[in-house]
């Protein structure tokens, strides 16, 4: 024999006439309870040129996004193979020791998800070249990196504090003519 027992308790439980299949009925008269929110990842945050953007112990702020078709002088001149985009920019080394500049600290990815390097032989013609410099706590430094990137794609750099621990941050450049 098998006993099987219901129960309910509070006080907003009222039990009803039978239903129209002849049972009884429990009627609870409270609110359905809250259902909770689907389970959904926030969108990620976009930033821009202009803002500035904490990644690790580091802050970038873009402040220029150019293009050229070739740099440096009637000696050192280096022609894109596609566009040179040079970026200027100031960073902030928030953390308690020296940092350095490194060319895999900033880079282009575009929007098939290809990602270019910054152009080690164009860089060396710029006059204020941001690779390879110390970044002195509480000191900011300004500077430009550039890269040789296809016309026409969709640019977003990504920056990085040069550690292995930190997540990359997006800022979109947007369109590369």
């Amino acid at each position: 024999m098998v006993i099987l027992s219901l129960g309910c308790s509070g006080s907003n439980t009222n039990n009803a006439a039978p239903s129209q299949d002849g049972s009884n009925a429990n009627i609870t008269t409270a609110s359905q309870p809250e259902q909770a929110a689907p389970n959904t990842t926030p969108a990620p945050t976009t930033y821009k040129v202009g803002d500035r953007v904490v990644v690790g112990d580091r802050a970038y702020t873009i402040t220029n996004v150019k293009t050229t078709a070739f740099v440096g002088d009637e000696y050192s001149k280096q022609t894109a193979t596609g566009v040179f985009v040079i970026v200027s920019m100031n960073i902030e080394n928030l953390g308690k020791e020296s940092a350095t500049m490194l060319a895999n600290d900033v880079k282009i990815v575009d929007s098939q998800g290809r990602t270019f390097e910054s152009d080690t032989a164009a860089w060396a013609t710029l006059k204020d070249n941001i690779l390879v410099k110390q970044i002195q706590p509480g000191l900011p430094i300004k500077g430009e990196t550039i890269f040789d990137v296809p016309k026409g794609i969709d640019a977003t750099l990504q920056v990085t504090d040069g550690g292995f621990t930190t997540e990359p941050v997006n800022i979109t450049l947007g369109k590369i003519q």
